[in-house]
């Protein structure tokens, strides 16, 4: 809707979407307008003073000013990106060498001389687990998974537990009951499950259970700020 902005009135006021445009002086019946997108400002519509009022209204209401989603990627926590440090990444333990450590369950990781490419526990026992710290609370909507790469390894279920500190944690539920998140079914195609509700969490421990071979994995965590009502599902 357009109206007068309460700091300035003879400036305009433009609400669209759930966003806030800026409040812009006008001259006679033409104005500008910006939109805070990502950050920073960008600016919209006329403000070179050749548009009525009537005008920028009607091109308000197309599609173009619609709120753009954010893809998949572009909501990844740093996993895959190294945002999150090595040393955020922990496990109930490792598989031999430094080759298998908890640091190496990055999504889309890849065989190295330093590297088998993926996270592997010491053993398939049920109390294995793999954690990530995020340094502060986020919000977390989502993760996605992989298996091991170049080797018949991975995760066919899991269950998460999340929270602020390691000796709080809680399994993430749906309607009371411990959710299990559905894996992977091969080594590397990326499996994306969406949490029952977004969760505040600064630790995120993930427990393998069904494993093809071993209980191999490679994640990334989906951030909750993706999630809402224009974005309700990535």
């Amino acid at each position: 809707m357009i109206g007068l902005c309460s700091a300035c009135k003879k400036s305009i006021c433009l609400i669209i979407i759930c966003q806030v445009f800026a409040c812009i002086p006008i001259t006679s019946a033409q104005f500008c307008h910006k939109l805070f997108v990502g950050g920073k400002w960008i600016t919209r519509g006329d403000c070179q003073g050749t548009k009525t009022i009537a005008e920028m209204t009607r091109e308000v209401g197309s599609s173009k000013w619609e709120k753009k989603k954010k893809t998949l990627m572009e909501c990844y926590m740093g996993m895959k990106s190294g945002a999150i440090p090595d040393v955020s990444i922990t496990a109930s333990s490792e598989w031999g060498g430094s080759q298998h450590e908890a640091r190496n369950a990055r999504l889309d990781n890849q065989v190295s001389a330093l590297s088998t490419g993926s996270w592997s526990p010491a053993s398939n026992s049920a109390d294995q687990w793999l954690e990530i710290d995020l340094g502060a609370l986020r919000t977390v909507a989502g993760i996605v998974t992989q298996g091991r790469p170049a080797m018949a390894q991975w995760v066919t279920s899991y269950t998460i537990s999340c929270g602020s500190k390691v000796d709080n944690l809680a399994p993430v539920t749906k309607g009371g009951i411990i959710f299990v998140f559905k894996g992977n079914q091969d080594m590397d195609t990326k499996v994306y499950n969406k949490f029952p509700t977004v969760m505040t969490c600064r630790y995120i421990r993930i427990y393998p259970q069904g494993y093809s071979t071993w209980k191999s994995m490679r994640v990334e965590l989906v951030s909750g700020e993706c999630i809402d009502s224009v974005n309700p599902f990535i």
